[in-house]
């Protein structure tokens, strides 16, 4: 509380979307920073954000012809509720969307300035909410120049998204020295193309809703699709996203992740709606009701699968991190400071120390640099790191290389944005604790150990 822009109290930073962490800072005043309480106060928030995205959403697609909301509901499931979007942003982004397309819908039913600008303002806050929703502002921008006879309210539009986003640029201009967060600095090679391995920047999920940014413009072209504006937006933005995620993303930045891709999932439930549409008009026998059994089964079905992690997400079940955190809570002195490899976040939160991520995502903007003065161990004593987290596989991420050896770990660690090898660790086994002495499950997978900080 009171520390400022930071996660470590180590030094500002950028490196989180700025809605939701506004929305997160004024729960933690409004809870005075009583851990137990924040964390109820933000999984009520997400719970909240899931019923306006629901209902938004539902009644955009309705507006826009939509028969079987329930193949949404099912897209959203296996999508986004059962996987890590749970304490993330991404359950705003998915309200913001609904409550975006929604302003949006209307504005095109009656365009005048006032409206247009409105609902310009609503999609400048949907980007806020996650910044790569650029894109699919840029796509609704682009099509409300197709679908508006009068050109000149694109004007009032462009004004009412470019307000608040450019508000926040010169916000970090002025306090960082830099407009952009230092999480995009560092994975973008943006205007530079890289192009090893982009399905495996997209990820299962990526391809996924890549493929069906396709469908939905193929949908869209169809003369007898009443969801033509709906799927047109949502299809040109996941492709838009998508192809950015894969030319200029640095490899191996974990961008296969839910978060990333709420648009394209939003994109695939309206896409299985249309086409479970288009499959029962070539079945005239069946009745309505029977029709709407049919899909309800086989929307119900599949989301069964992913029912139960989304229950558990959502109300903040514990997982083996957690269970790593805690020892550290109640294992390590309480001046402790700990660098990780990965998943700083939920190490930091439920341990209460202070936890540095290796990959600079949440660190100050001369991370990279820092590092390099003149090396890792030098980082190290300026930062009083205390112990270390890593993985005990195998992982080759930008930021660092885990090596098992025999008797022990080798971590080559690199600084994140230009890739200079700044340091190597030699960790001997055991570590102080694996991940595994910690939880039931069995076999466990998630090796994760933690050592004293090597000196030099």
């Amino acid at each position: 509380m009171g520390a400022g822009s930071t996660f470590t109290g180590q030094g500002a930073t950028n490196g989180y979307h700025p809605l939701w962490q506004a929305m997160v800072a004024g729960l933690a005043w409004l809870s005075g920073g009583e851990r137990s309480s924040l964390l109820h106060a933000v999984l009520l928030t997400q719970w909240m954000c899931v019923a306006v995205g629901l209902f938004t959403l539902i009644r955009v697609g309705r507006r826009a012809g939509l028969a079987s909301p329930e193949l949404l509901v099912m897209a959203l499931i296996l999508g986004l509720f059962s996987d890590r979007g749970w304490g993330s942003e991404g359950m705003l982004n998915l309200a913001m969307h609904g409550v975006a397309l929604w302003a949006w819908q209307r504005a095109l039913g009656r365009p005048r300035p006032a409206t247009l600008f409105g609902t310009g303002l609503v999609v400048g806050l949907l980007v806020l909410s996650r910044l790569d929703v650029v894109f699919l502002a840029v796509a609704l921008w682009g099509l409300s120049a197709w679908l508006l006879s009068d050109k000149r309210l694109l004007v009032w539009l462009g004004l009412g998204i470019a307000l608040p986003v450019l508000a926040y640029l010169w916000a970090d201009w002025l306090v960082f020295g830099q407009a952009l967060p230092i999480s995009g600095t560092i994975k973008s090679t943006f205007p530079h193309l890289a192009l090893s391995d982009p399905l495996g920047k997209l990820g299962v999920l990526g391809v996924l809703v890549w493929a069906l940014g396709l469908v939905a413009l193929v949908l869209a072209s169809r003369a007898d699709t009443r969801t033509r504006p709906l799927l047109a937006v949502l299809g040109l933005g996941t492709l838009l996203h998508g192809a950015y995620t894969a030319l200029f993303t640095a490899p191996n930045w974990s961008t296969d992740v839910v978060y990333y891709y709420v648009t394209g999932v939003i994109n695939a439930g309206f896409c299985f709606s249309e086409l479970a549409r288009r499959a029962l008009c070539k079945l005239p026998s069946l009745s309505p009701k029977a029709k709407h059994v049919l899909v309800g089964v086989l929307a119900v079905i599949p989301a069964l699968g992913g029912t139960g992690r989304a229950v558990r997400g959502a109300v903040g079940a514990s997982g083996g991190t957690e269970a790593l955190a805690h020892w550290l809570k109640a294992s390590l002195p309480p001046d402790a400071r700990i660098a990780t490899v990965d998943a700083p976040g939920r190490l930091a939160w439920a341990s209460g120390l202070p936890v540095f991520a290796l990959d600079g995502l949440t660190e100050p903007l001369d991370f990279d640099e820092a590092l390099q003065r003149p090396d890792l161990q030098a980082w190290a004593r300026r930062t009083r790191i205390t112990h270390i987290v890593s993985q005990r596989t195998r992982y080759d991420a930008p930021w660092a290389l885990v090596e098992p050896r025999a008797g022990g770990l080798r971590i080559t660690v690199r600084a994140p944005a230009s890739g200079v090898e700044v340091g190597v660790l030699d960790l001997p086994d055991p570590p102080l604790v694996d991940l595994c002495d910690l939880v039931s499950t069995s076999p466990c997978l998630d090796h994760i150990g933690v050592w004293v900080w090597p000196s030099s």
